[in-house]
């Protein structure tokens, strides 16, 4: 069993200076809260705030090939978590075929960010998260009343060799 989430926010871990995407449940409690790298954590950020960019980033690129093929993204679900690692899978409809294909949660969150596609969280997953959170072994607490950090937060110097 897997619970739905939706993406409450991309925040910074204080302490290591990591971003972190906040994923909630329909009832606005916390279910998981992920590191992700700097570059993911602004593409995600951009999507919830729904900024267009002149040409199409790696995540609209993907979205425009499975219209293209069409396909379908049905939901994007973490399953697992292995050696501190989180495993995604894309759940994409293909003619009469259901397809599981492996992705990092990070990408398949913006894409299912842009495509309005439904993300899920693995009982398990989510269970190992409360667990260790409890324990003090996990992740960052969210950031009082904020959705987190915002484009406004990144500096064009997060990017020197990236320009969008």
């Amino acid at each position: 069993m897997s619970v739905e989430v939706r993406v409450a926010g991309v925040d910074l871990n204080k302490e290591t200076q990591t971003p972190s995407v906040v994923l909630v449940d329909v009832a606005g409690d916390v279910v998981l809260i992920m590191d992700i790298g700097l570059v993911e954590a602004s593409i995600i950020a951009a999507k919830l705030e729904r900024v267009r960019f002149p040409r199409p980033l790696t995540h609209d690129l993907m979205a425009m090939l499975l219209s293209a093929l069409k396909g379908r993204l049905e939901m994007v679900e973490i399953h697992s978590i292995e050696n501190d690692i989180y495993h995604g899978r894309l759940l994409v409809k293909h003619a009469r075929r259901q397809l599981e294909i492996d992705c990092r949660p990070s990408d398949g969150i913006a894409l299912a960010l842009g495509l309005s596609r439904p993300i899920f969280v693995a009982d398990e997953v989510a269970l190992w998260y409360r667990q260790s959170r409890s324990q003090g072994t996990s992740g960052p607490e969210p950031s009082e009343g904020t959705d987190g950090l915002s484009l406004e937060d990144l500096d064009e110097d997060d990017f020197p060799k990236y320009k969008m």
